[in-house]
């Protein structure tokens, strides 16, 4: 796409006279710009940003006069693409700059920016011992002792457990993360678990009996080790769910939904709640209401977005992503709006942002002001 048809897009954009299909590129296109620039020797770089500078400069001060260019090495011309996203960039938040210095983009957001979340967990055994899981690691694996998944052993934590996960009777463990944290665990048998903030996992020591049960609060993906003769089976808030062996995602947050919604990637699964059970097939989403548990639109992919790294919204209320921005930035959310009208998004963006960054994208893409003091964020607007 030629930079001016890019410009008229962004001019009509603004005008809001896009269609979905239009509004969906440039706002996947907000997206790819950052840390997407691609990689020049020394120097090399600065030659380009200096042209497309000169460029810009013409085409913001409505100036179509052809701008004599420098010529470039041969190389430029192999990463053309990459080239054309860092020219669309440039001009497009150059182009977007007065929203982003009416909102966030000021000093006082620099000095208070929030970083994103991170590794972090704690196991408390049946004995009341809590066991502080590094943030260096990444998951832990619990059998017989315990050990982060690249094989090191916590030692310390173990020398006076009592024998709390060698017991031969079966005792209770639980797995925590707070705001802000997010950790893998490897059950005893097998089954891998992805816990998101602010989420407890309750579990035995022994999973080796006639059935594999297991009680969640929060939100987990899991992928179930394979086992024909003794069902898994989670206990969350209203529903029990069973399974053999499969992939899905559980969300209990009260706050994003009205009951439990249950994602099924691989399998199936079988889910009961008060009022009737369903069994979920590949792909679908469910959920469970006081009318029985009803199947939900959208991609069952997209609800384990936290777990690669990324939020992705698909005509997400506003209020529903900000539940997610304060269990995940561990920061408090205040609403000052007076009977705003209900405002949703569609956009993907990485956790491992500042909450700047992400609040910035939110603004673009919508009729939304944010204000950060302290660990509180305020929505203005």
């Amino acid at each position: 796409m030629e930079l001016k048809e890019i410009k008229a897009l962004i001019e009509k954009y603004n005008r809001n006279e896009v269609s979905e299909e239009e509004r969906d590129l440039v706002i996947e296109w907000y997206d790819r710009i950052e840390g997407n620039a691609p990689e020049f020797a020394a120097g090399e770089f600065d030659a380009i940003t200096l042209e497309v500078y000169r460029n810009l400069q013409h085409y913001r001060s409505g100036n179509n006069e052809q701008v004599k260019r420098v010529r470039l090495w041969p190389r430029i011309a192999a990463v053309a693409a990459a080239v054309a996203m860092v020219v669309f960039g440039v001009w497009f938040f150059n182009y977007r700059g007065e929203i982003l210095r009416d909102g966030l983009d000021d000093k006082s957001v620099v000095m208070n920016d929030i970083a994103p979340g991170k590794n972090g967990a704690t196991i408390t055994l049946a004995n009341g011992k809590v066991i502080q899981l590094s943030d260096a690691k990444s998951g832990v694996v619990i059998g017989e002792d315990l050990k982060y998944s690249d094989g090191e052993i916590l030692r310390d934590a173990l020398d006076d457990n009592d024998g709390v996960l060698s017991s031969r009777v079966p005792r209770d463990l639980v797995a925590s993360t707070t705001k802000g944290q997010t950790y893998i665990f490897t059950l005893p048998d097998g089954t891998k678990v992805w816990l998101n903030a602010a989420s407890k996992l309750k579990f035995p020591s022994d999973l080796s009996g006639k059935e594999r049960k297991i009680e969640l609060e929060g939100e987990a993906y899991f992928e179930v080790a394979k086992d024909k003769k003794r069902p898994f089976i989670v206990i969350s808030e209203g529903q029990q769910l069973e399974v053999l062996g499969t992939h899905f995602n559980l969300n209990t947050y009260g706050d994003e939904h009205p009951g439990t919604v249950t994602s099924l990637l691989e399998g199936s699964v079988k889910v009961t709640g008060k009022e009737g059970s369903r069994v979920l097939k590949l792909g679908e989403r469910g959920i469970n209401t006081i009318k029985g548990v009803l199947l939900l639109r959208g991609d069952a992919q997209d609800d384990v977005d936290w777990k690669e790294g990324r939020f992705v919204f698909d005509n997400e209320p506003l209020e529903q992503i900000m539940a997610k921005v304060s269990r995940w930035y561990d920061v408090a959310i205040v609403d000052e709006r007076k009977a705003a009208k209900p405002v949703t998004f569609k956009g993907s963006f990485s956790r491992y942002e500042n909450v700047s960054k992400v609040l910035s994208k939110l603004e673009f893409a919508g009729d939304v002001k944010f204000k950060i003091e302290g660990r509180k964020i305020t929505i203005t607007k």
